[in-house]
């Protein structure tokens, strides 16, 4: 986690080789195989995050391809379902990993480890989600507050000023402004 700014531009095409130009690799080659079958059934399974739709300071490249993942996911989902293919985007909340191991830490990360799940958790809610013809999964506290509160109680550009102004707060702000 760092500012936009901050890293490297090679870093941030990592992330888009990572989270969108990898989805749509794997993707296009089982669509284009599925395609042409009669059996009914498959599915093609995305794995976001809550962070595709709120705001991803200090992650900016990751929110932006996750809103890619998840929008992506959600408009095949809509051209697959005549070819009998199922699809789903899997949102799930903090996850307990060693992402950011190497990375300077970040006080929201502290916060967010004590209210994630860990890595099976997240397993076991995305298998539980096969089978339900969802084109969309929001996992966890997190993910549905953050659905909610964008969607429902407030608009983003209502939204923006607030964060960056709560952003000033937050201790690493002086560092990465």
């Amino acid at each position: 986690m760092q500012a936009f700014s901050s890293a490297p531009i090679e870093a941030h095409m990592k992330h888009m080789e990572c989270n969108v130009n990898s989805y749509l690799k794997i993707t296009h080659h089982f669509y284009s195989l599925w395609k042409s079958q009669k059996q009914q059934n498959k599915l093609i399974c995305f794995t976001s995050s809550s962070v595709g739709f709120f705001f991803a300071p200090y992650s900016t490249m990751y929110g932006a391809t996750k809103a890619f993942v998840t929008h992506f996911a959600s408009s095949f989902a809509v051209e697959a379902a005549h070819n009998g293919v199922h699809v789903c985007c899997f949102h799930p909340q903090y996850t307990k990993t060693s992402l950011y191991k190497n990375t300077e830490r970040l006080s929201i990360l502290d916060v967010l480890e004590k209210l994630g799940d860990t890595p099976e958790e997240v397993a076991e809610g995305i298998v539980k989600s096969c089978g339900y013809k969802l084109a969309r999964r929001d996992f966890g506290w997190y993910s549905l507050v953050c659905k909610i509160f964008t969607g429902i109680w407030f608009e983003y550009n209502f939204l923006t000023p607030i964060t960056a102004f709560v952003m000033t707060f937050v201790p690493e702000f002086a560092k990465y402004k």
